[in-house]
Order: structure tokens, then C-alpha cells, then sequence
């Protein structure tokens, strides 16, 4: 089974209070712009925010461009798009500052175990 890493990457959007433009797959057609709304929830909390956006057409894609506030670095969230009442999207996206070719979990943070566990080696 052929399977492309890509598709599956976890969107990944910038800690930053400007218009973020990303893809996504639309479950319905998009031909012209349409003005829709995001609601985004962080993992672990039950705050919902909301974010205006505008939905446009990019070929089998729909282009997203949205404004997010108070989002936290290194957390997850979960988002609907939608507009009036119709859900158009749902998934998850990744906030980070770094990029996403050179992303660690512990950047620059290295934590190093120690242990007292002795152990002996039997040999026949």
C-alpha cells in the first residue's frame, strides 16, 4: 500500500496575530470566496475561541485565511470550519514558532536520567 508521509502531516500554524493562510479539504465545493467562521478549542481546556475567515478556491484544495488570538505555543487544538450552521471542515492544528523541517519537542532542552539499577550478566 502506497501511503504519501505528507498527507498526513498535522497542520502546523505560527504563534502569531496575523492572517495564516493554509489548505484544506472543503466538504463542499468552493468556487468563489466565501466568509466563514473557524472555532478552535485547545486540547485539555473547554475555551472556545472563534476566528473570522475567508475560504477560497485552490484547485482540489480550499485556501483558508485566517487571523488567530491567543493561541499558546506547543499546544494542540482542535477546529471547525463553518458557514451559517454548516460545518464545512474539521481537524486539528499544531501551534508552533519553529519551523516545521528543523521542530523538536524539547528544543535546546536536554534532560539527562540517572539510574542506580545495577545489573549482572549471566553467561552459560
Amino acid at each position: 500500500m502506497f501511503l504519501n508521509k505528507d498527507l498526513y502531516k498535522m497542520l502546523k500554524l505560527d504563534n502569531i496575530e496575523t492572517a495564516q493562510t493554509f489548505a484544506i479539504t472543503s466538504r463542499t465545493n468552493i468556487t468563489s470566496d466565501v466568509n466563514a467562521v473557524i472555532e478552535y478549542i485547545e486540547e485539555g481546556t473547554e475555551l472556545e475561541n472563534t476566528a473570522s475567515a475567508v475560504l477560497s478556491s485552490a484547485g482540489y484544495y480550499t485556501a483558508v485565511s485566517a487571523t488567530f488570538s491567543g493561541l499558546n505555543e506547543d499546544s494542540v487544538y482542535t477546529f471547525t470550519v463553518k458557514e451559517g450552521s454548516n460545518e464545512l471542515h474539521k481537524g486539528e492544528f499544531f501551534v508552533s514558532s519553529q519551523s516545521v523541517d528543523a521542530y523538536t519537542i524539547n528544543e535546546n532542552q536536554y534532560t539527562k536520567n540517572t539510574t542506580t539499577n545495577d545489573y549482572i550478566i549471566f553467561e552459560q
